[in-house]
């Protein structure tokens, strides 16, 4: 799933584009998601351009999404039409809209979105080995389980999912943080306290980060949880 520009990158005939990807990801490897990397990305792969790629898009609409920016990363997925997407472009395409749907609240339009989708997904995921597609698929419907405020179901949607292999899990970490989002939603204040301490316990026992900014990043996600963001 697209988290890196390293994952856009094209063949030989691709020089000048790989470069300025390789430029990008080093920002990205140093600095982290931002406002301004999106902005940036943006201004060379998308805004105005000709024949943008539908990967670009879903790319920046994923960086957006996690700085918290759903109106811009719903903004640039309502460029592609996702009827000319096939394997994982579309896949991400429809992770993406549904965390949106899911975060916005806006949980009617999820479940049509699920409905239309699902099969698609649950059969791309079955290819998989990588467990990241699983535990994302199975989160992003829970949060659109959330948005409707069948909070059961979302629960059961984060029990399932994925079963924690020990402590540099970053799977099973963000199965924490979003059952946070989650009790959030409900206003269950004593649920709420339990979930934030066990997540923010988890990520001071979790030692495998890649980045230096990963420890300040999953700490923001979780207190933007604990306040329903």
């Amino acid at each position: 799933m697209y988290s890196n520009p390293q994952q856009l990158k094209g063949g030989l005939m691709s020089g000048a584009r790989n470069k300025i990807l390789d430029q990008f990801s080093a920002t990205l490897n140093i600095n982290g998601y931002s406002v301004e990397f999106c902005q940036n990305f943006a201004e060379m792969f998308v805004d105005d351009k000709k024949n943008v790629k539908p990967c670009d898009i879903i790319f920046l609409a994923s960086m957006y999404n996690k700085v918290g920016d759903y109106e811009s990363a719903a903004f640039y997925l309502d460029m592609i039409d996702d009827k000319k997407l096939s394997g994982e472009e579309k896949f991400c395409y429809c992770y993406e809209k549904l965390l949106i749907y899911g975060k916005k609240g806006r949980g009617s339009e999820g479940d049509l979105f699920r409905g239309e989708h699902i099969n698609f997904m649950q059969n791309y995921v079955q290819k998989k080995s990588n467990p990241e597609y699983m535990v994302n698929m199975f989160i992003a419907l829970a949060l659109v389980d959330c948005a409707n405020k069948r909070y059961a179901e979302a629960f059961t949607l984060l029990k399932k999912c994925y079963k924690p292999t020990g402590r540099n899990d970053r799977h099973f970490l963000n199965i924490l943080i979003s059952a946070v989002f989650v009790y959030a939603k409900m206003d269950d204040m004593a649920e709420l306290e339990e979930a934030s301490n066990n997540a923010r316990k988890y990520l001071k026992t979790f030692s495998a980060f890649e980045y230096d900014w990963e420890k300040d990043y999953y700490l923001k996600r979780i207190e933007d949880a604990e306040n329903g963001i």
